[in-house]
């Protein structure tokens, strides 16, 4: 286990899982990209949000308990080859 700032705590409880546990409310989780191209995972209640560098505009909205997905522009599917 390592312990960050007294609230974030990683843990692998087995051979293939990384636990990343924060005990505040809201935790979100930044990816650093090129120059304005981040990504931010965050958890509020039931839902899961992926957004923009800014942390406030939608990609993609997973919701825990309706299991239902909310996309922040067009979905487009092609068949493949």
């Amino acid at each position: 286990m390592i312990s960050v700032a007294g609230n974030l705590q990683i843990t692998g409880s087995s051979d293939d899982t990384l636990t990343l546990t924060k005990s505040t409310t809201e935790p979100s989780l930044r990816i650093e990209g090129d120059t304005d191209k981040d990504f931010v995972i965050t958890v509020s209640g039931e839902l899961l949000t992926f957004t923009q560098n800014d942390g406030a505009t939608d990609i993609l909205t997973l919701d825990h308990d309706t299991k239902n997905a909310t996309f922040g522009n067009d979905v487009i599917i092609t068949q493949g080859a």
